[in-house]
């Protein structure tokens, strides 16, 4: 399975951005969910840390053959506009803010031998895990080819 990054921070202006370019991810960059994707005879799997989202602020979509695991915008917005609003109205005062829940895109090329109607995934404990189950003809395991 091959898989290509798309990093997208929003709130990066073009300074911000340039820094984040030349010191990696660190302060000013987005945060990408790390994955691990290993095969088993029937599926192959994809698992991605996304603790502090929630179910409704991830979305799954997949389209020519790549899966596209990303935040969901408009509720990040949402959630980012509360906690201002909150800390606006005097509620709270950080003294130390360093959670953060900011926009991520993280695609995947999905083999051809991925039945793409049966894709599952599931939420627990901060992770996120998706079964891409292999078609029939690719579990039937290998074929022998015989020499003349």
């Amino acid at each position: 399975m091959k898989y290509y990054i798309n990093r997208t921070n929003p709130s990066l202006n073009g300074l911000d951005a340039i820094f984040s370019d030349l010191f990696g991810d660190g302060v000013y960059g987005a945060r990408i969910p790390q994955v691990d994707v290993y095969e088993t005879p029937s599926s192959y799997v994809v698992e991605a840390e996304v603790a502090g989202y929630s179910e409704g602020d991830i979305a799954i979509d997949v389209e020519k053959h790549v899966l596209t695991i990303k935040s969901d915008d408009k509720n990040m917005k949402k959630v980012n506009q509360e906690e201002n609003e909150a800390e606006k109205k005097e509620e709270r005062k950080y003294l130390m803010r360093e959670i953060s829940r900011p926009s991520f895109s993280r695609s995947f090329t999905l083999p051809e031998d991925v039945d793409e109607e049966n894709i599952k995934a599931e939420s627990k404990n901060g992770i996120l895990t998706i079964t891409l189950p292999k078609t029939e003809k690719a579990q039937k395991g290998r074929i022998e080819v015989k020499i003349n």
